[in-house]
């Protein structure tokens, strides 16, 4: 007895002194009775009732404060309160007291927001006119005349207000739209038949995803179990672009649309999929799905077999559901692969309708309209073709830069309208081609092209006036029967009428060029480059033929020369050097089949050649060149004329070898096969 006295004094004694037993984070059980006040006091704050503006606002900006519990109607009326009110702390909730009459937040200014954090959370509460954003969670709430932005909604009534949400639950939504959403719609009501839509406006807008790159898998977005009422407009938006990882649309479970103005849901862009696995219904006489250049940029996928399709002469893709309540549409049924066309917008749809192939231009057009500035043509290796082969139909522009990408053209006349290529293939045939920034096509033939850049793999059998050729292609370069003729035009310094720099080859075969300045042909790079057949060259104002560095852009390798074969006749019209070749041996070599050229290299080792089949009188060679035995870099060398030699030679009585890179070598060496 007298032990258990003992022990109930002892915890009579420890409770007098205000030691907390148990799990506290900090306790003041040896202080004073003030201190003890502060710290119930501290833990009583993790909870607030808040009844007034100003306790709401200062609940929520203490990071203290976990749990704020409106108690009654609160209205923002003071100016001072009229901002961006930031609530701090983290898993803060805001909670209405009642859950059937929801107390009221509201405001008389227009900006007043409430920014949350990640894991803040509302529950409810009716919100009029408060801007609320950055939210986790929104539950069991009514709000009215806003804009909001929460990583989840439900259980809730959304009128009149703008939604982005990550995922959207149990709601019915009147007059609203839902501007962004990431992941699903689960049995949601969407009434917006009092709503004024503008043009192209929809209830549910999915805009471009955009990844961290190519790769990214797509955006995947459920919506199951929804119903939505339009007045116009349509009631699921899907845009794309060509830049995006794309979106993936599943419906799920009943779906019911209705609308009585536009198609119900629209896909427009590039790499969106609609993914139709449930009961999709439509109300309304319009078509249930649009699909801009359908199964092309995108496609629609039909698990249960409940819709119809037809094309139109764009492409485009209209679709019908069987379980519909009003009036089915027609379909079109375009699907020839020969259109013709007589103006810019017959002309632009069949460039972009991927089940067209061929496209007869009937008459001149002129490409007027703003958004016809850069056309993308749709469908692998379609034509544009002028009716006829000798009064060729004319396409212009308006414009300053209009640019038609993806094209073969045979039988037009191209004015200021720039060609860009797309497949690798595209070819341009019996066309003229005038004032153009830069034609980019793998091959030209049997063409007129003036007053223009072309950057081409193949160029036969055409003339050019006025007109510069250069050359970004990766693989071999061909020129045959061209004539060139650019004695109207001024190149600007270091430019020539034809440029190649890559490591594949360039032949020039029966090619005549003529030049007012600059060079006729410029070539840097690690290729090789052949003169075929009659090559004819003129120029007033340099050498004829300009063989620079030996860099290439495709090609880093240390020992890949840039070689020139003179294989045909080469004949030049003027009193220039034919070529003027740098880093002979070093980088360069020059082939001379023919024995057409006489050469010297001058004192910093450059080379000029001068051919023997010339009109005009050949400049004086250099006579300053190295001769003789060099040791350069350890290595020796013999010059002559100011080139190294190569091969066996007989030096003094004395045959020296010297490898492929002008080395002279001694000991065995193995030459074609031979040991000598």
């Amino acid at each position: 007895m007298t032990i258990f006295k003992k022990y109930i004094v002892l915890v009579l004694s420890i409770l007098s002194l205000g030691i907390c037993i148990g799990p506290v984070k900090s306790t003041y059980a040896l202080e004073s009775n003030d201190n003890y006040k502060i710290e119930r006091d501290a833990t009583k704050k993790f909870v607030v009732e808040v009844s007034t503006e100003d306790e709401l606002i200062s609940a929520l900006e203490d990071p203290k404060v976990k749990q704020v519990i409106m108690i009654n109607d609160i209205t923002i009326s003071k100016k001072e309160n009229s901002r961006e009110v930031n609530i701090a702390g983290e898993n803060k909730e805001i909670i209405g007291k009642s859950t059937k009459d929801k107390f009221i937040l509201t405001t008389s200014f227009k900006d007043v927001k409430f920014k949350g954090n990640d894991l803040s959370n509302i529950k409810n509460i009716t919100i009029d006119n408060v801007e609320i954003y950055n939210y986790y969670e929104i539950e069991s709430c009514t709000i009215k005349n806003t804009n909001i932005s929460s990583t989840g909604i439900k259980n809730s009534l959304i009128e009149n207000s703008k939604v982005y949400v990550n995922s959207l639950e149990n709601s019915k939504l009147t007059n609203t739209i839902i501007a962004a959403i990431g992941s699903k719609l689960i049995d949601v009501d969407i009434d917006n038949t009092n709503l004024d839509l503008k043009e192209g406006e929809a209830p549910i807008t999915l805009k471009p995803c955009f990844g961290a790159g190519s790769g990214d898998p797509s955006r995947k977005v459920t919506l199951k179990n929804i119903k939505i009422r339009n007045k116009e407009g349509h009631t699921l938006k899907v845009e794309g672009h060509h830049l995006s990882v794309g979106t993936d649309v599943f419906l799920e479970g009943n779906i019911i649309l209705e609308t009585n103005k536009d198609e119900a849901i629209l896909l427009t862009g590039q790499n969106n999929k609609l993914y139709v696995n449930g009961n999709l219904q439509q109300i309304g006489n319009t078509y249930t799905i649009k699909s801009e250049q359908d199964d092309h940029y995108n496609k629609i996928y039909d698990k249960n077999n409940i819709l119809s399709k037809g094309k139109d002469s764009s492409g485009t893709g209209y679709y019908n559901t069987k379980q519909r309540i009003g009036e089915e549409p027609k379909l079109p049924n375009t699907s020839e692969g020969t259109v013709s066309v007589s103006t810019e917008d017959e002309l632009i749809l069949a460039l972009k309708n991927s089940s067209v192939q061929t496209i007869i231009m009937l008459n001149d057009i002129t490409i007027s309209k703003e958004n016809n500035k850069y056309i993308n043509t749709i469908g692998w290796g379609k034509e544009l073709i002028g009716k006829s082969t000798i009064n060729k139909p004319i396409l212009t522009t308006m414009f300053e830069d209009t640019i038609f990408r993806g094209i073969n053209i045979k039988n037009i006349t191209i004015d200021n309208i720039q060609i860009e290529r797309s497949s690798g293939n595209d070819k341009i045939e019996n066309c003229t081609i005038k004032n153009t920034k830069m034609v980019t096509v793998k091959t030209i033939t049997n063409s007129m092209i003036e007053n223009s850049e072309v950057d081409i793999k193949n160029l036969e059998n055409s003339k050019l006036v006025n007109t510069k050729v250069g050359n970004t292609w990766w693989g071999d370069v061909k020129i045959t029967n061209t004539d060139i003729d650019n004695t109207n035009l001024n190149l600007k310094e270091n430019e020539a009428s034809i440029y190649y720099n890559g490591s594949q080859s360039i032949t020039l075969k029966n090619v005549k060029v003529r030049n007012k300045n600059g060079n006729v042909l410029k070539i840097e790079g690690k290729a090789d480059i052949s003169l075929e057949g009659d090559i004819i060259v003129e120029t007033t104002d340099t050498e004829a033929i300009l063989v620079d560095y030996g860099y290439s852009k495709n090609d880093s390798s240390e020992y890949k020369f840039l070689k020139l074969y003179i294989n045909g006749n080469l004949q030049q019209i003027g009193n220039t050097y034919t070529i003027k070749a740098k880093h002979i041996g070093q980088y360069t070599k020059i082939y001379d089949k023919n024995n057409l050229l006489d050469f010297a290299a001058d004192k910093y080792g450059t080379v000029y050649y001068n051919t023997k089949n010339r009109i005009g009188s050949a400049p004086e060679l250099p006579k300053d060149g190295k001769q003789g035995w060099q040791y350069e870099n350890n290595i020796w060398y013999f010059y002559k004329d100011g080139i190294k030699q190569k091969g066996w030679q007989n030096i003094y009585g004395t045959w020296y070898y010297f490898d492929e890179y002008y080395r002279m070598k001694t000991g065995w060496q193995n030459v074609y096969g031979v040991w000598y």
